[in-house]
């Protein structure tokens, strides 16, 4: 369940159980923030907000919290953060207290509201984990789809007192890959990002290309995207050049040539799909990637013919045994296989 759900729950009236979990513990702050702001005055918050370590408080301790009626108050709000109870593993939840977490469960108080969050994945076949639905939700707290987290950007920006247009806006999405399904970055190193890019134009209102390349770092995933797109335009200097510019960030040819050969067979799978007529989103849905990288990718794919990736992936083949099997010098290969694979096409 997504945490559009919670959204609604804030501004139509709370559950009295709910487990939240996910990567994205920047939007579970946020939301807990705008709830606690809603349903608990500051006047009343040492009386009705308890929140917890579920790492070191025990669970008589914390239902004992929720079991007491608010203080003058309609809502009481009890929070436990690091909860382990959920995960795999039986962490430190004895059988006498999973009971009575259970037996809470089944019958919460209705005015108190509880909040489990857990840093780690939780194991949805648990019972523990089942109860908590029947009376209140779980909800995950994962990474942001492409139109979501472009929305969510464009907003945090005007938080800032400054704007940003479309084409900048796409720019900027593109550049931080966030949306890269091998990215760990989060809303909060994306807001920390966009934070430096706003504070530093004091005299300027709109964000523009400049401010971008100059506070977020261009991902890799997009040097070797636009290597393969200056081969598909036979443009094998242009394809080279970004080649050095990645090696002078200290990466080892290795790594880019793998990623080189990674871009070509993604290319290959998803010009095949296109080709029998399948829309995007079944594309990305069949080959199990982001959404947003396939829209990039097919954005290359008329460069290519099924022909021309089969012998490129082939010269991939090749010159992966030869690098793992025979002394050569790597990088003059890897120079001379762009050379080859633009005058393929």
């Amino acid at each position: 369940m997504g945490f559009e759900v919670f959204d609604n729950d804030i501004k139509n009236g709370l559950k009295p159980l709910y487990l939240f979990y996910g990567q994205e513990r920047y939007l579970i702050d946020q939301f807990v923030d705008k709830m606690i702001d809603k349903y608990v005055p500051d006047a009343y918050r040492d009386f009705n907000l308890v929140v917890f370590d579920g790492d070191k408080s025990d669970v008589d301790e914390i239902l004992d919290a929720c079991e007491t009626v608010p203080f003058f108050n309609e809502v009481k709000i009890v929070i436990v953060k690091n909860a382990t109870f959920f995960r795999s593993k039986k962490a430190n939840l004895s059988d006498a207290h999973e009971k009575r977490l259970l037996e809470y469960f089944s019958t919460p108080l209705e005015s108190t509201k509880l909040f489990f969050i857990s840093n780690q994945a939780i194991d949805k076949r648990k019972k523990i984990t089942k109860d908590i639905g029947k009376n209140g939700r779980v909800v995950e707290y994962g990474k942001l789809d492409a139109g979501i987290f472009s929305k969510w950007m464009h907003k945090k920006i005007k938080s800032y007192k400054k704007d940003i247009d479309r084409r900048n806006l796409a720019y900027l999405v593109d550049r931080m890959a966030y949306l890269d399904k091998q990215s760990s970055k989060t809303l909060l190193d994306v807001d920390n990002e966009i934070r430096m890019i706003c504070s530093s134009m004091i005299d300027r209102k709109n964000v523009e290309t400049d401010d971008i390349d100059k506070y977020v770092k261009k991902p890799l995933d997009s040097d070797i995207f636009h290597m393969v797109d200056a081969v598909g335009q036979k443009k094998a200097e242009t394809a080279i050049s970004i080649m050095h510019e990645i090696l002078r960030k200290g990466e080892p040819i290795q790594v880019i040539f793998s990623m080189v050969c990674r871009q070509f067979r993604m290319l290959k799978k998803i010009k095949m799909l296109a080709d029998e007529g399948y829309n995007q989103a079944t594309i990305a849905k069949l080959l199990g990637a982001h959404p947003y990288a396939v829209k990039s990718i097919m954005r290359q794919i008329h460069r290519f013919d099924s022909k021309t990736l089969t012998k490129i992936l082939t010269k991939c083949s090749d010159l992966d045994y030869k690098m793992k099997s025979t002394a050569i010098d790597s990088v003059l290969a890897v120079e001379t296989l762009i050379i080859e694979c633009s005058y393929q096409i």
